[in-house]
């Protein structure tokens, strides 16, 4: 049956992996609707139950090594048991598609590569504009990254920022307007030193409870800053991070010029058998005068060391 379908279809697109609902599938485009025939399932949707579309770059930071990702926002969610489905998201490389497989009207067109194709077809079916990130968050992001890589409760995911609206990807799917968020939050990472946390507070006339996105890597929070603040999207916490980060760095590099400055093990006994010292008692003096040297002043874990080591030589 399925087969017979495909052979009515417009054009069909093989294996096309999809994040959700999750697995490959065969995407066929007919007259009125999009038929998707997995290995267990087919889907069908009505081009007119298509509510957004985006086309998003996912080069640099997919798990799958894609290149592009398309998503596709559904106002009759497609039902799978007892799960529910409201958006499509499907992922790309750079694969073409053979030229006997292309419509007869794209055929003319110079890029037949299959996300280029596919996006084509859902705008020209659906009625919709594919909709991408701000490409300034690219243009400033340090590693050229198009998104955040965040992590929403227990999934990681990629955060991107668009002008109007931000969608988080791909575990669950969360897409929000600008407009309906209040502020966002950024606090240090708790777990790790080289992240922070965003948490995206929407308006008083929202029900849903603040959206926590964590383990964001700090090379990307001025970016965000700067693309949020052009937006208009009020922000908080921001210069606390940045300033935490600044005194973490400053005292690291002292300790780096302390461990510099210290001799090893075998130069210190041998300055002490110089002094007619016992090896272990010029050890400790160094301990003490290291304690007192530290510009940045230590703190509970830096006075209880040379504790823990007197007590075992004792």
């Amino acid at each position: 049956n399925g087969a017979a379908l495909q052979e009515k279809a417009l054009c069909v697109f093989s294996q096309i992996f999809f994040g959700n609902p999750r697995g490959k599938y065969d995407v066929s485009f007919h007259a009125d609707e999009l038929h998707l025939h997995g290995k267990s399932a087919t889907h069908i949707v009505n081009y007119n139950h298509i509510g957004k579309l985006f086309l998003l770059d996912v080069e640099a930071l997919s798990p799958q090594g894609a290149k592009q990702a398309i998503v596709v926002g559904l106002t009759h969610p497609l039902k799978q048991g007892q799960t529910i489905h409201p958006w499509l998201v499907m992922y790309f490389d750079d694969k073409v598609m053979p030229l006997d497989q292309v419509p007869p009207e794209m055929k003319k067109d110079a890029d037949h590569k299959m996300d280029t194709l596919m996006t084509r077809l859902l705008m020209e079916k659906s009625k919709k504009t594919a909709i991408g990130s701000m490409k300034e968050f690219k243009e400033k992001h340090p590693q050229k990254h198009s998104c955040l890589l965040a992590t929403y409760k227990t999934e990681k995911g990629m955060f991107f920022i668009g002008k109007l609206s931000f969608i988080y990807i791909t575990k669950p799917v969360i897409w929000k307007k600008w407009k309906d968020v209040s502020h966002v939050s950024f606090s240090a990472g708790m777990t790790h030193s080289r992240t922070f946390d965003m948490t995206v507070h929407l308006g008083a006339g929202t029900k849903v409870a603040p959206l926590e996105f964590k383990q964001i890597d700090k090379a990307s929070l001025q970016v965000t800053v700067d693309c949020l603040t052009k937006l208009n999207v009020e922000t908080n916490g921001a210069n606390e991070v940045l300033q935490r980060d600044q005194v973490a760095t400053e005292r690291q590099r002292n300790i780096n010029l302390r461990l510099e400055g210290s001799p090893g093990p075998k130069a210190k006994a041998a300055a002490a058998a110089g002094a007619g010292l016992d090896p272990e008692e010029a050890d400790k003096d160094w301990e003490d005068d290291d304690d007192g040297s530290s510009s940045s002043g230590g703190s509970m874990e830096d006075d209880e060391e040379p504790q823990k080591k007197r007590a075992k030589r004792s």
